[in-house]
């Protein structure tokens, strides 16, 4: 099953990359990597760390979303990768820290992160509308 539906996806894909957005391809190939390299932990967990989950959950699915929408890229979103990128990192580091805590029963700890946590997904939601209704309103920077 698993492996029909990552072939369904990827012809989808490559169908859409092809006749729509050609510049879509390098950040799929990057993804299909990532997929198989951080969920497996392949070359020794090599790609399993909080620097590649900031890169292949953060910042690639928006460069992909942006280049989806616009066929282009320009420095706004490479800026917004960025900052995508420090709260992925942030938030898996936080994550981590957060689950340590709830397996040694640090309870103080572990509702001190999850604060943490519920502030960093606050922020996010909240960033996210924001810019939707900037654009609802065409406001541009």
């Amino acid at each position: 099953m698993l492996i029909s539906g990552l072939v369904t996806a990827y012809t989808i894909g490559t169908y859409y990359m092809i006749f729509f957005v050609p510049l879509l391809l390098p950040i799929a190939i990057l993804e299909g990597f990532f997929l198989f390299a951080y969920n497996y932990e392949l070359w020794d967990g090599f790609f399993h760390n909080n620097m590649w989950f900031a890169i292949s959950w953060g910042s690639m699915p928006l460069l992909a979303g942006y280049i989806m929408q616009t066929n282009s890229l320009t420095y706004i979103p490479l800026l917004l990768a960025l900052v995508a990128f420090a709260v992925s990192y942030l938030e898996i580091k936080l994550s981590r820290k957060y689950k340590k805590s709830k397996q040694t029963n640090d309870m103080s700890r572990s509702k001190e992160l999850e604060f943490r946590l519920k502030i960093i997904s606050m922020s996010t939601i909240l960033f996210s509308v924001t810019l939707l209704i900037f654009r609802g309103l065409q406001i541009t920077f």
